[in-house]
């Protein structure tokens, strides 16, 4: 409200310009005491110095007068250890579309693990929706955060784009698995999306990424789909940059015309986890299954491990991205994940 009326082409203390009721106007307009009728008053038109006490998501190439509205999350999760309680909640906000419920233990190992499914009141993402999620796990806080289904990705008209970043911290000693489901991309959908994974040189975290084509064998393709992955220290060290992006689904042939379900999961976890025979006992368990790809590598900096997945549709994906799921689960607690029936 301040900088509206210290512009100077704004009328000065709310004066009201009246020019087909000149009479009126000025049978309602306050004068100042002991001031001649219709002086001038001062106005404040130094406003090229934007007078803010803090830029929230200012970037770095920005002057200071330009001012970016501070960007909250829509979703803000944040677990916490308790000596006796275990895990729990400390943190909840949440706001349109998304809606935060109870939380469960559902699993044996780890014995604190609590469990978390964000919904989305939209049930989809529109062309113009701008969502934003954080979830921060804290020293020897565990937590398994998903979604109660697949989301689709809807039409976007020209010239708009729908974008989702989600942001994910775990200090040393936490545990977090964040495990959307895939995204289900229209036809002339556009959606940008971002995680950003920020973990502690002694903590762990398994996340996935993935998308389904809507009806591949027909023409309805995306317009736009780009997908990003950072990996980082809590100090910003940058670990690894994982990047997708793709301009309408190109024609394709041969066995590759099949393939219309492609994901990630990423297992960032310290050097010294149990991790050497992951790619094996993945392979060992998918071996009899066709219609999926698999592919498994080291990620750069030690930053842990990635399996790659291209199916024929969404239930091998599904499939092939939790049985990596719970393959390393396995390996880092000794026990594989129970159930998660939605």
């Amino acid at each position: 409200m301040a900088a509206r009326y210290e512009r100077g082409d704004a009328p000065p203390v709310f004066r009201r310009r009246d020019s087909h009721h000149a009479e009126e106007g000025l049978e309602w307009q306050i004068e100042p005491p002991r001031q001649p009728p219709r002086h001038r008053l001062r106005v404040e038109r130094d406003v090229d110095h934007v007078r803010l006490l803090e830029i929230v998501g200012q970037c770095p190439h920005q002057r200071d007068d330009e001012v970016e509205a501070p960007v909250l999350p829509q979703a803000d999760v944040s677990f916490r250890h308790h000596p006796d309680r275990g895990t729990y909640v400390d943190r909840r906000l949440f706001r349109w579309p998304y809606t935060i419920s109870r939380t469960f233990r559902r699993d044996r190992t780890p014995a604190d693990l609590l469990t978390l499914i964000a919904q989305s009141i939209s049930g989809a993402i529109q062309a113009d929706d701008a969502l934003s999620q954080r979830y921060h796990v804290r020293p020897a806080a565990k937590a398994h955060v998903t979604t109660p289904g697949a989301a689709p990705v809807y039409r976007a008209p020209a010239g708009m784009e729908a974008r989702d970043d989600v942001h994910l911290i775990v200090e040393d000693g936490g545990f977090l698995e964040y495990m959307p489901e895939p995204r289900i991309l229209f036809r002339d959908s556009c959606l940008s999306q971002r995680i950003r994974l920020s973990v502690a040189p002694e903590a762990t975290a398994i996340l996935s990424d993935a998308f389904v084509f809507h009806r591949p064998g027909e023409d309805e393709r995306f317009r736009h789909f780009a997908s990003e992955i950072v990996i980082e220290r809590p100090g910003g060290r940058f670990l690894m940059l994982e990047r997708i992006d793709l301009d309408r689904l190109l024609p394709r042939t041969g066995k590759r015309a099949s393939f219309s379900a492609f994901g990630t999961l990423i297992v960032a976890a310290p050097p010294s986890a149990p991790l050497d025979v992951f790619g094996g006992e993945v392979e060992a368990r998918m071996q009899s299954t066709h219609g999926v790809y698999l592919a498994v590598s080291r990620l750069p900096n030690d930053a842990g491990l990635a399996l790659r997945a291209a199916a024929h549709d969404g239930r091998l994906l599904r499939l092939a991205l939790s049985t990596g799921w719970s393959v390393a689960r396995r390996l880092l607690f000794g026990e594989e994940p129970a159930p998660l029936n939605k």
